[in-house]
């Protein structure tokens, strides 16, 4: 499946677009079973006011990234392509993709919605780990997430939780050297800021 938007295209192989004075042409190679982030049901019936797949989630990555008069060229990088639907973003969300080698993941997806009275509750983490061929935690993600605690901040921010015998802790630090801010417009027209 392919899909285009604007100067921005995807596909299963490309990842090719423009926004502001960035662009990209990379192709992606490998990637793995897809990991559902978020119930596969919740993503095949739309029920969640937003719900992510990562179809690709231990891709490999050719090509050049452009901003300004720089040019990144990326060889055999790691990575992974996600999707995300939604009606309109989250107030406040943090997310993660760490390539943990051998084909293992970690993917989190943490976020506190704009409905009404969904907006007064901490932020939800969903998370999912692809370690060794198995995935965690088991069952329902959902059922998961409601085990678990955010805390969103800048540059720190944390998710921790239990799932029967199993503890984690997951700890991101974005240094603001190190991190990009990009302004755009959400669905519903209003600014917001990523």
């Amino acid at each position: 499946n392919a899909y285009q938007a604007g100067d921005v295209e995807l596909s299963a192989e490309r990842l090719r677009g423009r926004a502001g004075e960035i662009s990209w042409d990379l192709v992606a190679s490998g990637g793995g079973a897809p990991l559902y982030t978020f119930p596969r049901w919740a993503w095949e019936r739309e029920l969640l006011p937003a719900a992510q797949i990562v179809p690709m989630p231990t891709a490999t990555y050719d090509g050049t990234v452009r901003w300004q008069d720089q040019v990144l060229d990326v060889r055999a990088a790691p990575g992974g392509t996600a999707r995300i639907y939604g009606r309109g973003n989250a107030k406040r969300w943090a997310w993660l993709h760490a390539d943990l080698g051998r084909g293992d993941v970690c993917e989190v997806v943490a976020a506190t919605s704009t409905r009404r009275g969904l907006s007064v509750l901490p932020p939800l983490p969903f998370v999912r780990l692809r370690v060794a061929g198995g995935e965690w935690p088991p069952g329902d993600p959902l059922i998961g997430a409601l085990r678990m605690r955010a805390h969103i901040d800048l540059p720190t921010w944390t998710v921790r939780g239990r799932r029967k015998d199993r503890l984690i802790r997951v700890d991101v630090t974005q240094p603001p050297g190190e991190t990009v801010t990009v302004n755009y417009t959400d669905p519903d027209g209003a600014p917001a800021v990523c």
